[in-house]
């Protein structure tokens, strides 16, 4: 049998030690790598979709200023699906251009006051009643 004497042991352990270090150091090398190169993509895809998210905003505030909305991007999930402006129940509001007026539908015909309404208009206005 082979004599194995404590110098040749304790070589033999720490050369499989030192070898055990070098190749978990290259492994965890190769992971770092690896994590870096997936976070590298991860950071590109958050930049693209940032990017998309911004064209959409744009794309939709457009077509809110072109219709005339004025109010801003409205985005409404119903039945799951997406849409821009008004939801189905709401009605479609006109461009609102200048101070908005009554629709006048025949001549203005002012209210003519009864006795008992022109009392009490006389009255709110400060003057005393016959």
């Amino acid at each position: 049998m082979v004599e194995a004497n404590t110098q040749l042991l304790g070589g033999a352990a720490v050369t499989v030690f030192l070898a055990l270090l070098f190749f978990g150091v290259v492994v965890l090398w190769d992971v770092a790598l690896a994590l870096r190169s997936v976070g590298d993509k991860i950071d590109k895809l958050e930049d693209n979709i940032d990017d998309d998210l911004t064209d959409i905003a744009h794309h939709l505030d457009g077509m809110s200023n072109a219709r005339g909305g004025g109010g801003g991007t409205q985005l409404h999930l119903s039945g799951g699906t997406i849409s821009s402006g008004p939801g189905p129940n709401q009605p479609q509001q006109a461009p609102q251009v200048g101070p908005q007026q009554a629709p006048q539908a025949g001549p203005q015909q002012a209210p003519q006051a009864g006795p008992q309404q022109a009392s009490q208009t006389g009255h709110q206005q400060g003057r005393p009643t016959a």
